[in-house]
C-alpha cells in the first residue's frame, strides 16, 4: 500500500494530462476516486470438425467487472464470470461445460500521458480449486493459477482512438479430477497475446470499434504422458459503443474466432460471440 500511495503521489508531479477522461475510451483509465463496473452477457456458437466426428458448441456466458482509480495514473479491477455451454457430437454423449470461474485482479498503471500514452498492465488469476470432470459435465475453472504482464500503447483524439497491446501470460501447473477415474496435472506453460484496437466517431454519441487479436499458446504435457499441442488463437471483432450519460456506455459487438493446432486431430475449430456490455461508472 505504501508503494501504491508513493505511486500516486508521484503521478501529482509529474504526469500531463493529453486528454479527458472518458467512459468510452480504449484504454479506460477514469480520474482518482472513480469506482466503475462493467456487465457482460455473451452468446456463444462454435463449431469443431474432426476426422470422422464434428461437434457444435452452444451457450451463454456472464461477466461481471468492478474496479476503482486508486490514482490518476493506478487502476485495480477484479472480474468473474459464469459459463453454461453444451457441445453437441455427430457421434457420442453431448458435453456440458457450467459453472464460475476462478476470480481475476487486473492492474493498469499509466506511466506516459501525453500525446501517446502507455500504460503497464498486471494481472492475476486466483486457482479456487482443481478442476473437476463429472461423466459428460465440466466445470468452468482450470485448475491452476495464472499470472499475467504486459503494455498498451495508443493515442486518443476528438473523434479517432486506437491503442495496440502485448502481453505474456504464465499458467501455472493445473490439476484435474476425474469422478470415477482418479486425477491428471498438466505441466505449467506460457501464452502470448497480441493485440490492436480503433474506434471511430460514427455521431455524436455513437462510436464504430474494431479490434483484431491473436493468442500463441506453447505445447504442454501432463503426467499421462499425453502432449496438448500448441495452438493459435485469431479474434476479429466489430461493434458500436452508445454514450447514454457521462457515467454510462452500451456496447454491443460481434467477434469471430478462428482456432489453429498442431495436431492432425482438428481440422478447423471457430466460434462466433455476440456481446452486449454495459459500463457504468461513479
Amino acid at each position: 500500500m505504501k508503494h501504491i500511495f508513493a505511486l500516486c503521489l508521484l503521478s501529482v508531479s509529474t504526469v500531463s494530462f493529453s486528454a479527458d477522461r472518458s467512459i468510452f475510451d480504449l484504454m479506460y483509465l477514469p480520474n482518482a476516486g472513480t469506482t466503475y463496473g462493467q456487465t457482460d452477457f455473451n452468446l456463444i456458437k462454435g463449431e469443431t470438425k474432426t476426422p470422422g466426428n464434428d461437434s457444435e458448441e452452444t451457450g451463454y456466458l456472464f461477466q461481471q467487472t468492478l474496479g476503482h482509480s486508486v490514482c490518476d495514473r493506478f487502476l485495480l479491477s477484479a472480474q468473474l464470470d459464469w459459463q453454461n455451454t453444451k457441445t453437441d457430437l455427430d457421434f457420442g454423449p453431448n458435453q456440458k461445460e457450467k459453472g464460475l470461474s476462478d476470480p481475476s485482479l487486473d492492474a493498469r498503471y499509466r506511466v506516459v500521458d501525453k500525446a501517446l500514452m502507455v500504460d503497464i498492465l498486471a494481472g492475476f488469476t486466483f486457482s479456487t480449486g482443481d478442476r473437476k470432470i463429472d461423466g459428460n459435465e465440466f466445470d468452468h475453472i482450470r485448475g491452476g493459477h495464472s499470472l499475467r504482464a504486459g503494455a498498451q500503447v495508443g493515442q486518443k483524439e476528438e473523434s479517432f482512438q486506437w491503442a495496440a497491446s502485448g502481453i505474456v501470460n504464465r499458467n501455472f501447473k493445473a490439476k484435474t479430477k476425474v469422478t470415477g477415474g482418479g486425477s491428471f496435472e498438466d505441466d505449467a506453460y506460457n501464452s502470448y497475446g497480441l493485440g490492436a484496437s480503433v474506434l471511430k466517431k460514427l455521431a455524436e454519441e455513437t462510436y464504430l470499434l474494431g479490434q483484431l487479436a491473436a493468442t500463441f499458446a506453447d505445447d504442454y504435457d501432463d503426467n499421462n504422458n499425453s502432449k496438448n499441442p500448441s495452438s493459435t488463437t485469431y479474434d476479429l471483432t466489430a461493434g458500436a459503443r452508445q454514450i447514454l450519460s457521462q457515467d454510462l456506455m452500451f456496447q454491443v459487438a460481434l467477434t469471430y474466432t478462428q482456432i489453429n493446432q498442431e495436431s492432425g486431430q482438428i481440422d478447423s475449430s471457430s466460434k462466433w460471440n455476440l456481446n452486449a456490455a454495459l459500463r457504468y461508472q461513479f
